[in-house]
């Protein structure tokens, strides 16, 4: 599972690291860069996802807990995400008043996406809905 969390976490954070320079000082533009970042991530974290099942393929217990330590990689790869966005980024947008906020609409991203390939993460759409 630190493979997955690893995969997710290096990608935001080199694009973070890419675009949140101080040419981003608005809300509405970080907001919507935020947005085409974590949408991309999430189809990343399909990918990601579908190695993971097919490696655990055979193993029916890890298999069956398997969407819920894929939903707690998300949560803990966007509360680092935010962290990042307020702590190392020089003028940040967000501040640590955002982050219940920042946290669900992430959330959200996945969620959706996920909830679109139906098929493949469909428990994890559904897990992340309910939180």
């Amino acid at each position: 599972m630190m493979w997955l969390k690893k995969k997710l976490k290096s990608f935001l954070m080199n694009n973070i690291c890419h675009y949140f320079r101080s040419t981003i000082n608005n809300n509405e533009f970080a907001n919507k860069t935020l947005q085409k970042l974590l949408i991309i991530a999430a189809f990343k974290m399909i990918t990601c996802c579908n190695e993971l099942i097919d490696y655990f393929r055979r193993d029916a217990l890890m298999k069956a807990k398997l969407d819920i330590k894929i939903c707690k990689c998300i949560y803990s790869v966007v509360k680092s995400l935010f962290k990042y966005l307020v702590v190392n980024v020089d003028h940040p947008i967000f501040q640590q008043e955002n982050f219940e906020q920042f946290f669900w609409s992430s959330i959200k991203h996945f969620e959706v996406v996920f909830r679109k390939k139906g098929y493949l993460m469909g428990r994890c759409a559904r897990i992340l809905a309910a939180r």
